[in-house]
């Protein structure tokens, strides 16, 4: 098994927005809230403490540290800088700094913080105004929208002067909605470079009960976006659709959402415990003993049953994933929206035929393409992975 070299660590415990898919706080486990604010000082120096060790022992040279919570910003600036000076001194300057954040609290003093430590910067933002503020209120019930794009603006204009690195979009699909309307959105509105696009986090025993579309309204989301960006002279990366590309051309997905049977990442929560990873929270209670970086090693977490459990070989996914034509490309979809309480994590994605369509549907897209488009396509994933 290959070891992961990104971490996840959820140094805030509360967001001052109430999205209605959020898989900490709204699907079903919300016992985040029953823990302290704020990672400490303590436990955030020993996670890197912990993530060194593992990482001189693997002899892995470069590392990926996200900042998550809940939203990381509410954090403030002095305890951002401080964390951001241990991970610099206890993992070096390699070693890659990212946030993922709501954007409503983005501003200039921000900025100069991602600029001083190089911290690659994401914003949720679902769609345009109507879309985005369906989904992603505040806690009286309000959008959000203005607020996430006012400060996704702010960091866009410094990475656009060279002040910070690319900022990249975050949004969670919502099928009813309009992919053209989306993608002209990104373009015009945002001006957005970096793209990922993402289901809301279901599986087989949830999603009738959270949302209401049809995997078919998904498929046909997912198929038409890619046709509009496909056709497109754009230079959006939208990373979904290169990873297809690539994997379908020879290459590898670098993304957990296609092209991985298991978690890719290791979370470390705000108290410290190693986790399986995050998401899994939406499925079941993790039966495992804790593990947490005070008393334990990262590796510790490998040889736990629920690790091994959503971190699958190839003959342990389900037989008709195995017997798939399209398997070798969607390795069974992301881990957590494989579960029910019946074949546990042994299951077909939740949006499996989503994935079987839009796979084959980017497959005979290629074989019918000219040279030229197929060129294009190879530029765009080319410039992701230097990116």
């Amino acid at each position: 098994m290959k070891k992961p070299w990104q971490f996840v660590l959820k140094v805030a415990g509360r967001c001052n927005i109430n999205c209605d898919y959020c898989y900490m706080y709204n699907l079903g486990d919300n016992s985040i809230l029953s823990k302290q604010k704020f990672m400490s000082r303590e436990t955030f120096a020993k996670s890197i403490d912990a993530i060194a060790e593992y990482s001189r022992s693997h002899h892995i040279t470069r590392v990926g540290i996200a900042l998550h919570g809940g939203e990381p910003l509410l954090m403030g600036l002095h305890r951002f800088a401080d964390f951001c000076e241990l991970t610099r001194e206890g993992l070096g300057e390699d070693a890659v700094i990212a946030i993922q954040t709501n954007g409503t609290l983005l501003n200039e003093e921000w900025v100069k913080l991602f600029a001083r430590y190089g911290i690659l910067v994401g914003v949720s933002i679902d769609g345009p105004a109507v879309q985005h503020d369906r989904h992603r209120k505040d806690h009286k019930g309000q959008g959000t929208y203005n607020a996430a794009v006012r400060g996704y603006q702010t960091a866009k204009r410094a990475s656009s002067a060279g002040i910070i690195k690319e900022v990249s979009i975050i949004s969670v699909i919502d099928p009813t909605e309009d992919p053209e309307e989306y993608y002209s959105w990104l373009k015009n509105d945002l001006a957005a470079s970096y793209v990922s696009v993402l289901p809301p986090d279901a599986n087989h025993d949830n999603i009738d009960e959270h949302y209401h579309f049809s995997i078919d309204q998904m498929s046909n989301y997912l198929i038409s976006l890619f046709e509009i960006w496909w056709n497109s002279t754009d230079n959006i990366s939208i990373r979904l659709y290169e990873n297809i590309v690539t994997m379908l051309l020879g290459g590898h997905s670098n993304a957990e959402l296609v092209g991985s049977t298991g978690a890719t990442t290791v979370v470390i929560d705000i108290d410290g415990d190693i986790q399986i990873h995050d998401v899994a929270r939406t499925c079941e209670e993790s039966q495992d003993p804790r593990i947490n970086v005070h008393t334990s090693s990262i590796d510790s977490i490998f040889s736990q049953p629920g690790y091994l459990e959503l971190n699958p070989s190839a003959e342990e996914m389900a037989d008709d994933c195995q017997n798939c034509a399209v398997f070798r490309y969607c390795q069974g979809g992301f881990v957590t929206h494989r579960y029910s309480n019946v074949g546990r994590y042994r299951n077909p994605s939740v949006y499996c035929s989503a994935w079987f369509n839009l796979i084959t549907h980017v497959y005979f897209r290629l074989l019918g393409s000219d040279p030229a488009i197929v060129g294009r396509s190879r530029a765009k994933v080319e410039e992701v992975a230097v990116h």
